[in-house]
């Protein structure tokens, strides 16, 4: 879980265009990859279809089997194709992401939502890596989906929720003083307390909040079992959300 800081973001991740790509290398790996399976895949059904020796459900399976091959391998290569050209540039005025000829821009102060989802992977108990994606939407509606594909996107996600929460804390904070509602998906805050869906907890109900696995857990007091499980990826604009919470009762958010 990625630390917030809607009030004191990086002043050095906007002073200059910062530049994110694909990896070099993980574009030339996966290219590798597509063409040896493509190609073993097709060698492997032709075999199986023109081989007279073989008994039928040995052909058979040699046949389905190089055909899945041979599949798998042209979906690696037409996704190392669309990264080509793939960049998304970073400056004190907006991000701008170009892909395929296309280019789509966004100023901070028009993007009204970010969402982000944060999964670490795990094989036998051994750490394997983790995926980001991190969802972009401008006022217009128009999104952006940045993904493992770009090298540092955690860095540009933790960029991205700080420019659009030093922009929306303020307003936030100014409508929860003054009496309203402040709404984050299915959440919402206001001087009576947190409600999710029809459900509320007064603000003194509650004896902890903490992001742990992916999730935001909220405990209410003098209860054992927890009063909501909510994965963080569902909750819009999460930096200013945990900014909000941590300003009126204070939050446990763990350090990487």
């Amino acid at each position: 879980m990625s630390t917030y800081a809607a009030t004191n973001p990086n002043p050095a991740a906007t002073a200059d265009v910062i530049e994110y790509k694909p990896g070099t290398r993980s574009q030339l790996l996966g290219t590798i990859f597509g063409v040896l399976l493509t190609v073993g895949g097709g060698i492997a059904g032709l075999y199986g279809l023109l081989h007279p020796k073989m008994a039928n459900d040995d052909r058979m399976g040699m046949t389905v089997i190089g055909g899945i091959c041979f599949l798998v391998g042209l979906i690696a290569i037409e996704a190392m194709v669309r990264l080509i050209g793939l960049r998304v540039t970073v400056d004190a005025n907006g991000l701008t992401h170009i892909q395929n000829g296309r280019t789509t821009s966004m100023r901070w102060d028009d993007i009204s939502t970010v969402w982000q989802s944060i999964t670490k992977r795990y094989t036998n108990g051994i750490y394997t890596g983790t995926t980001y994606l991190y969802t972009v939407q401008a006022n217009d509606g128009k999104k952006l989906k940045l993904t493992n594909s770009l090298n540092r996107v955690e860095k540009l996600g933790n960029t991205i929720q700080n420019e659009v929460s030093k922009r929306h804390f303020p307003r936030a904070l100014e409508t929860y003083n003054s009496g309203g509602t402040v709404s984050f998906g299915n959440l919402t805050l206001n001087r009576m307390g947190l409600t999710r869906g029809s459900d509320t907890l007064a603000w003194s109900e509650i004896q902890g909040v903490q992001m742990q696995k992916g999730y935001m857990e909220i405990k209410k007091q003098g209860k054992w079992l927890r009063w909501a499980k909510i994965p963080v990826s569902s909750i819009p604009n999460l930096f200013v959300f945990l900014t909000l919470m941590d300003r009126i009762i204070g939050i446990n958010t763990p350090k990487k």
